[in-house]
């Protein structure tokens, strides 16, 4: 149930604003098993868009679109 943990901890980032507030701030996430991430995002995007949690929160990215760069980003980079 690790990857539930983890699952947990890359929603709680995502949603807290700490990229946006910080665009600079690096992370790291070691995960040998990923295959969770694309349903998580595509989940955290829906309760993002559908669901109105972008209607309570100061976010203007969707998770997957802060991924992407906060996580991905800084890896081509």
């Amino acid at each position: 149930m690790t990857f539930v943990s983890h699952m947990e901890i890359v929603s709680n980032i995502l949603y807290s604003g700490v990229f946006e507030k910080f665009p600079k701030l690096k992370t790291i996430s070691v995960e040998s098993g990923v295959g969770w991430l694309p349903y998580l995002l595509e989940e955290l995007d829906h309760e993002f868009e559908e669901r109105g949690v972008a209607k309570n929160t100061t976010l203007t990215k969707k998770p997957s679109e802060v991924f992407a760069v906060q996580y991905v980003g800084h890896l081509l980079a």
